[in-house]
C-alpha cells in the first residue's frame, strides 16, 4: 500500500464508492478526513499515522488512568494518609507488564511537576480537572495531557453538557482562568531563554479540553518582551465535540488558531464518533487556522460503541502497530 496520501476525487459518485470501500476498512488501514472535507479519503497504511499518535495516546492514557484510580480508592474510603493508599490508588496499568509510563520514559518523556502547585490543585479538584505536563528529556517539547470522563463524576458530565449549562464553573472555565496563567508563569520560570514546542492531548472530555487549551493562550509573555509559546499540534483521542472555542474572545482564539493543527483520532464505531460525523456533515471541519483532520482506525473491529471508546485499548493498539516486535502480552 502506498504511504502517500491518495488524491481524493470529489463527486457524489466518488463519495458513495469511497463510503462502500471504507466499510471494509481493515486493522492495517487508517482513514483520514482532510481539513475542510466532510468525508474520508481512500485507505492509507495505519503504521504511518500511528507513528505520529502512539506517544500522545500513552500520555492521554496516563492522564486518565491516574485520576480514575485515585477516585476509585477514595470511593472505597481508603485514607490518603494510610499505608494502603499508594497500592489502592495505583493506576490499573501498574499491575500489568505493559506500563505506558515506562514506554514514555523510553521515548524520552518525563513527568514535570513544576506546573501545578497546591493552590492550583485545590481549584482543579473543585471541578475535577485533571492534567499532567510532560517534557522531552532534551527540553525541546512539552505536552499537556488532560484526563477524560470518569463515569461516576457528575463534574465531568457537567463539563460534557456545558452547551446546556453555559454559566456554571466547570473544567473548561477553570482551565482558562486558573491553569493558563499558571502555565505561562511556569514556562517563563522553567524555560527563560527559549520556550519549547507545546503539544496538547487528551481523551474524550480530555480531548475537548486539549483543544480549548490550544485556543486559550494569551499574549502575556509577548507583552513582557519574551517569546510566547503556542500549541502547534493537538492530538485529541475519541474527543468530545465540545471544545470551548466560542466561549473565548474572538481575537484570542483567532491568534491561537493561526497555524494550529488538530488531529481528532478515534477508533471506528466509538460512541462519540456518531456526533462528530453528524456535525462534520452539517458543518465541515476547519480547513486551516486551525487545520482539523479526523483519523479513523479499526483496530478492534465491530464492537460495542462504549467498548471502542476505551483509551487504554486504543493506546495499546497504536503502540503495537508501531512496535511489531513487541512481546508484551495483550
Amino acid at each position: 500500500m502506498s504511504v502517500t496520501t491518495p488524491t481524493k476525487e470529489n463527486s457524489f459518485a466518488a463519495d458513495c464508492r469511497r463510503y462502500l470501500r471504507n466499510l471494509k476498512q481493515t486493522q492495517e488501514e487508517v482513514l483520514v478526513r482532510a481539513p475542510g472535507d466532510r468525508t474520508f479519503g481512500e485507505p492509507e497504511a495505519a503504521f504511518d499515522e500511528a507513528k505520529k499518535h502512539w506517544e500522545f495516546a500513552l500520555l492521554s492514557q496516563v492522564a486518565y488512568a491516574k485520576a480514575a484510580s485515585i477516585k476509585k480508592a477514595l470511593r472505597k474510603k481508603v485514607s490518603v494518609s494510610s499505608a494502603e493508599f499508594p497500592r489502592e490508588a495505583a493506576p490499573e496499568y501498574a499491575h500489568h507488564k505493559f506500563n505506558p509510563e515506562v514506554e514514555l520514559a523510553r521515548a524520552g518523556w518525563t513527568s514535570c511537576d513544576a506546573f501545578v502547585d497546591n493552590t492550583l490543585d485545590k481549584a482543579f479538584k473543585s471541578v475535577h480537572l485533571r492534567l499532567e505536563v510532560w517534557k522531552k528529556s532534551d527540553n525541546s517539547a512539552l505536552a499537556v495531557a488532560f484526563g477524560g470522563t470518569v463515569a461516576t463524576s457528575w463534574r465531568d458530565w457537567q463539563a460534557n453538557l456545558r452547551w446546556f449549562l453555559p454559566k456554571w464553573p466547570d473544567e473548561y472555565s477553570v482551565l482558562v482562568t486558573k491553569f493558563v496563567p499558571a502555565f505561562l508563569d511556569s514556562i517563563s520560570r522553567e524555560f527563560p531563554q527559549l520556550p519549547p514546542v507545546v503539544y496538547s492531548t487528551g481523551h474524550s472530555l480530555g480531548g475537548g479540553l486539549a483543544q480549548q487549551f490550544a485556543y486559550a493562550l494569551p499574549d502575556k509573555l509577548l507583552e513582557e518582551g519574551k517569546k510566547l509559546p503556542r500549541v502547534i499540534q493537538v492530538y485529541a483521542f475519541d474527543p468530545s465535540p465540545v471544545t470551548g472555542f466560542y466561549t473565548l474572545a474572538r481575537a484570542l482564539r483567532t491568534q491561537n488558531a493561526t497555524g494550529l493543527k488538530t488531529d481528532r483520532v478515534f477508533e471506528r464505531g466509538e460512541i462519540l464518533a456518531f456526533f462528530r460525523s453528524a456535525l462534520a456533515l452539517a458543518v465541515p471541519p476547519s480547513k486551516e487556522n486551525p487545520a482539523v483532520r479526523a483519523v479513523r482506525y479499526n483496530f478492534m473491529g465491530h464492537v460495542w460503541p462504549v467498548h471502542s471508546h476505551n483509551m487504554s485499548r486504543l493506546a495499546r493498539s497504536l503502540y503495537d502497530a508501531t512496535h511489531p516486535d513487541s512481546t508484551f502480552p495483550r
